[in-house]
């Protein structure tokens, strides 16, 4: 038999294709890492706008913590302290003209309604006494009702339309 006569001996080796590569990216991929990139850039604006709006927040509650009760007026540093505050976040023409009991309502109606009760207590005990001679004792509950202010009282930027419904509510009930 002539081997040039046998088909087989012709065939020549079995060639594997390449192996397929990472690049091009298909478009399915592209999709996949725009949206991530995109959230990731979303994600961080959104951070540091927060950051940014809670900044007075924190400051505030660093300040709260330099308050000491040996010192003589610490009743009005709490009190400017709610004040310089609450006009980081609301608008002056709400704020800045509050006192007494308009003040203690304001205040309150921006806190849980299972908070009101005992922060306007204490707040009206505190307010009475930026008034008069005679120095409120109880410095740790108002210390305490500060601090509760300073951090649940804060309004989310989307809660206005919500702290304005909890005033009314507050100046119904407690004026």
């Amino acid at each position: 038999m002539d081997p040039n006569s046998d088909p087989l001996a012709q065939l020549r080796d079995i060639h594997l294709p390449e192996e397929i590569g990472i690049w091009p990216l298909s478009f399915g991929w592209w999709i996949l890492i725009a949206l991530s990139a995109l959230t990731i850039i979303l994600l961080s604006i959104w951070l540091f706008k927060r950051w940014r709006y809670l900044a007075p927040k924190r400051q505030a509650i660093s300040e709260l913590q330099n308050i000491k009760q040996d010192q003589p007026n610490w009743h009005i540093e709490l009190n400017s302290l709610l004040k310089r505050t609450a006009l980081s976040y609301f608008q002056q023409s709400e704020v800045a003209s509050l006192h007494t009991q308009n003040w203690v309502t304001f205040l309150a109606s921006q806190l849980a309604e299972s908070k009101q009760q005992e922060f306007c207590r204490v707040m009206n005990t505190l307010q009475s006494s930026l008034y008069s001679e005679a120095v409120s004792s109880d410095f740790s509950s108002c210390y305490a009702q500060t601090l509760i202010w300073l951090k649940h009282g804060i309004p989310a930027a989307n809660r206005t339309k919500t702290a304005k419904t909890n005033l009314a509510r507050v100046e119904a009930e407690y004026v």
